[in-house]
């Protein structure tokens, strides 16, 4: 693979998320590529088709949706971004590997800080699961709302315990 190809499908994928384009991020996967979930070993989205619809939804759950930072190599390449979910600042970075015709074979997305990671799993998790039904859209939601609460105090009352001890 030339470095131009992964260039171009790095950056063709960060173009079409920034432009909403869905059908212009399928077409920069590779048809049997991997999207590896970044809240769970359990779950991984394969083909063109399942990370179309993954990509949808992120869309509508970030707010503000946008990379930072690119850098790509011959094999592989990482996308830097920001956003907002739930009125939270999410930070995160899509590692991409790239096969032999210059496509997205896999990737796998990191998310920080925590509380907006946990809002991220809730929104997400719910309108995937909507897909499915109503009730299993609700039924992942309350189970990730407890999560999403407990990183959104713990961080606030952690971090300030954090502050005071490394003062002392």
């Amino acid at each position: 693979m030339t470095p131009i190809a992964s260039l171009s499908a790095g950056s063709s994928m960060r173009a079409a998320m920034e432009g909403r384009d869905i059908g212009a991020v399928a077409d920069a996967f590779a048809a049997d590529a991997e999207f590896h979930s970044p809240l769970t070993d359990r779950l991984t989205f394969r083909g063109r088709d399942q990370i179309a619809a993954l990509a949808g939804i992120i869309l509508e759950v970030f707010e503000n949706f946008r990379y930072t930072d690119e850098f790509m190599g011959d094999e592989d390449g990482f996308l830097v971004g920001r956003a907002r979910v739930d009125g939270l600042e999410i930070e995160f970075v899509d590692h991409l590997r790239f096969d032999g015709d210059g496509r997205i074979a896999s990737i796998t997305v990191f998310f920080r800080p925590l509380p907006a990671a946990a809002a991220a799993l809730r929104q997400i998790g719910a309108r995937l699961g909507r897909r499915e039904s109503l009730l299993r859209g609700a039924a992942i939601s309350v189970l990730a709302q407890p999560l999403a609460l407990m990183t959104r105090i713990g961080d606030a009352i952690g971090a300030g315990l954090l502050r005071a001890s490394v003062r002392s």
